[in-house]
C-alpha cells in the first residue's frame, strides 16, 4: 500500500493539474491505495503476521 500511495502521488505530479480530476483515473487510483493504507489492517499487522508465521518470530502485540 505504501508503494503504492508513492507511486500514485507521482504519476498525479507527472500529470500535473490533470492528475486529481476525474478525466484521468489517477485520483482515483490514490484514493483506492489511501483506503488499503489505513484500512482496518494496516501494514504493520500485515508485516507482524508476515514475521511470525514464515520467521516462526514471537507475536510483538
Amino acid at each position: 500500500a505504501d508503494v503504492a500511495v508513492r507511486e500514485c502521488v507521482r504519476a498525479i505530479l507527472i500529470h500535473g493539474g490533470l492528475g486529481l480530476s476525474f478525466e484521468v483515473e489517477v485520483a482515483r487510483y490514490w484514493r483506492l491505495a489511501r483506503l488499503w493504507q489505513i484500512g482496518p489492517i494496516t501494514n504493520e499487522q500485515c508485516r507482524n503476521t508476515i514475521a511470525q508465521l514464515r520467521c516462526e518470530l514471537p507475536r510483538s502485540y
